[in-house]
């Protein structure tokens, strides 16, 4: 979604950890370390 939205503008969740502000072409690699905080309370997930 960050490729989507305007210039600065960061499409950011709070249970989104190590997020990086501009994956493009070359450093997609810093995404490897991006995790969800399923103990946070705004992450519902997907019913089971």
């Amino acid at each position: 979604m960050d490729y989507a939205t305007p210039y600065l503008a960061i499409v950011t969740w709070p249970y989104v950890k190590n997020s990086v502000f501009f994956p493009w072409f070359g450093n997609s690699y810093w995404s490897a370390n991006v995790w969800l905080n399923k103990n946070d309370p705004t992450f519902h997930g997907r019913p089971a």
